[in-house]
Parts: C-alpha cells; sequence; structure tokens
C-alpha cells in the first residue's frame, strides 16, 4: 500500500488497550489488503514487546472495512507506543506514525516509606511518612489510609 493505516485507541483498563485499525484509503490500497501488521512498545524506540498480525479473511471483511481488536497483557500506567501497517499480495506498506497511549492506573503495589510518628500530646499524635517509590504508585495518590488502634478504641480514616 502506498499509504499506512489509521489507529484509534483507548485504554480500557490498566491492562488493556482498545484499537481500531482504519484501512488505508482506496486509491492508497494498491489491491485488496490481506493482513495488518501492529506493533506496540513501551517507548519510542524499544523493541516491540508485542506483535499482532490480523489476516482478512474476504468472507467477513468488505474491502474498507475497518478492524478492532484489543491489546492485552499489558503493564498498569505505562505509555505504550502503537502502529500498524497493512500489506497487500504484493508485501507490506510503511508503518503509521505511532501515537501513544497510557494504560488506566491501579492502586499502588508499595508502601509509604519513612513513616515516623511522635506524641504531639498525651492525647494525640503526629505520623509523617512519604510517598511509595515512584515505580510502585502506578498512577497518581488520591489519599492516604492511615489506621491507629490503641487500648481503648480504633480510628480509620483517610488523609
Amino acid at each position: 500500500p502506498a499509504d499506512s493505516p489509521t489507529l484509534i485507541f483507548q485504554s480500557l483498563s490498566t491492562t488493556e488497550i482498545s484499537t481500531i485499525i482504519l484501512p488505508p484509503t482506496a486509491i492508497d490500497q494498491n489491491g485488496p489488503i490481506i493482513s495488518y501488521e501492529v506493533r506496540i512498545y513501551t517507548s519510542l524506540f524499544d523493541i516491540p514487546i508485542n506483535l499482532t498480525n490480523i489476516t482478512m479473511d474476504p468472507t467477513m471483511y468488505p474491502l474498507f472495512a475497518n478492524i478492532s481488536f484489543n491489546a492485552t497483557g499489558l503493564e498498569e500506567f505505562v505509555f505504550y507506543n502503537l502502529t500498524v501497517r497493512a500489506y497487500t499480495s504484493v508485501g507490506p506498506g510503511e508503518f503509521s506514525s505511532g501515537i501513544l497511549q497510557q494504560t488506566d492506573p491501579t492502586a499502588p503495589s508499595g508502601t509509604p516509606q519513612n513513616v515516623v510518628t511522635i506524641a504531639l500530646s498525651p492525647t494525640s499524635i503526629g505520623v509523617t511518612f512519604d510517598p511509595p517509590p515512584g515505580i510502585d504508585q502506578n498512577g497518581p495518590i488520591t489519599s492516604y489510609n492511615i489506621s491507629y488502634t490503641g487500648e481503648l478504641f480504633e480510628y480509620r480514616g483517610n488523609i
């Protein structure tokens, strides 16, 4: 093909991206599209982590049909670069420009660091801490849950 297909996609979950392939225009196809190759990278210069080949069945897809598929098994809150190219019986066309899509965030896999408590008075304590390491945050941290159990009562709350 003389032109590359177009990708449209969105994050479906923490580990899945939904993708729609729009074929090249009819004039740029240079014959029937027989397959697409989708490459997924974790950055612009990485080795592809996922190669997907979609073979076109002419009895199932009209010549100019949009094709959809889901990229699964991805990591949480990571930017992915997706590209696609079409094949005719003569060979492959050019890859599309890469487009970045980030998977959804999830709960942190790490705990707050350097937790320190100090008695402020006979009836109150102060707590300081650092957030979990960046690699373990898995997205923006929106609150912390602090629990305290004493001899006479139990407290659970968010900050």
